[in-house]
């Protein structure tokens, strides 16, 4: 395993728009102790980490983080020789492909919610932020980040293609140019086009667009439980490289609802783990009972590296993030006097 690699990045747009502190971290092969490290460090809400899913130990990688983490799904990765495509015609001969240039975010946001709207990122999925989240803000995260992005005045190696059919704009894509390749993650069809054909006179204007820029590979992925896209990808000659596994690790260090935080001092002595632990959930179980039917409580307290405790004077703070009929998260912070986070844990009801 490999530290190095494994670096947690903040998202800076994601944070803002779901008031929720999100990570990234992409890795071939993470570091769980690294990782945990990072996540501590900075209180991310979330992270979400994607690695290869021949990565046959990351689950048990991430049980040894202590962290709560979900998985979220699976990206079919495809990359391409462009001379292995067969050569194709267009069905639309009078299809209009206009450029992205900043004045369209109108459009881009009608066409994003058209195509992505119904599974934008997928934290609205996963357990405990699905109380937080929405589809809706999460369309607006892609949203910013692609027109930030792929404005070519800005990034002259990217750009967004609109494809219009006379009065109609009938679907968009996404261009990257990397290297020898050209990378596309984001597009489609948008409804009632769907099986209009269109879909293939985008390939094919992809195609030729890497035959005019000398490009020798297109690369793009596809949610693996999207069958039918996958099958249409397949049908028109692209090849399945490999697939990643996403997974969303929970951690909800900072946010809370309602401002419900409680504070506690607890004074650690020459005392076995055995000792702290209950010490520590004797002050968690206090404030959770405060907030809280005891009735619905019955859960149990999981402590991040407990071993960094050791003898001395310790800052809890108890958080809220998600109490509702079916889902409860309580998370206890603890900090040492230099106001350093050492340590968590929660109480989840999953």
């Amino acid at each position: 395993m490999s530290s190095e690699e494994t670096n947690v990045s903040f998202s800076a747009n994601e944070t803002n728009l779901l008031n929720i502190k999100v990570g990234r971290c992409v890795a071939s092969n993470f570091d769980e102790l690294s990782l945990s490290e990072q996540i501590l460090k900075e209180e991310y809400d979330i992270c979400r980490l994607t690695v290869p899913a021949s990565d046959e130990d990351a689950v048990v990688k991430l049980e040894r983080t202590g962290l709560p983490y979900y998985y979220s799904g699976s990206i079919i990765r495809y990359k391409t020789r462009i001379a292995d495509l067969a050569e194709g015609t267009f069905l639309h001969k009078d299809l209009q492909y206009e450029k992205y240039d900043g004045t369209q975010d109108g459009l881009l946001l009608q066409l994003l919610i058209g195509t992505w709207g119904t599974y934008p990122i997928g934290y609205y999925r996963t357990p405990f932020l699905n109380q937080l989240v929405t589809k809706e803000q999460e369309i607006l995260c892609v949203f910013e980040f692609y027109k930030n992005h792929n404005l070519q005045k800005d990034f002259p190696n990217n750009t967004i293609m609109f494809i219009r059919d006379k009065e109609n704009y009938v679907g968009f894509f996404a261009l990257n140019i990397i290297d020898d390749r050209l990378e596309s993650h984001i597009g489609g069809i948008v409804e009632p086009y769907r099986n209009g054909g269109y879909f293939f006179d985008m390939q094919e204007y992809i195609r030729r667009f890497c035959i005019e820029k000398k490009l020798k590979y297109f690369a793009f992925g596809a949610r693996n439980e999207n069958r039918r896209v996958n099958e249409i990808f397949q049908k028109f000659g692209y090849t399945a490289s490999d697939a990643d596994n996403i997974f969303h690790i929970v951690s909800l260090l900072s946010h809370t609802t309602e401002n419900k935080i409680n504070q506690d001092e607890l004074i650690i002595e020459n005392e076995d783990a055995k000792t702290t632990y209950t010490k520590i959930s004797a002050i968690a179980t206090k404030n959770a009972n405060s907030i809280i039917d005891n009735s619905f409580l019955n859960l149990h307290l999981k402590i991040n590296q407990l071993k960094n405790i050791t003898p001395g004077k310790y800052n809890i703070i108890t958080t809220f993030p998600v109490i509702s009929s079916n889902e409860t998260l309580i998370t206890i912070k603890i900090y040492n006097t230099d106001n350093r986070l050492i340590s968590f844990g929660y109480f989840s009801s999953k």
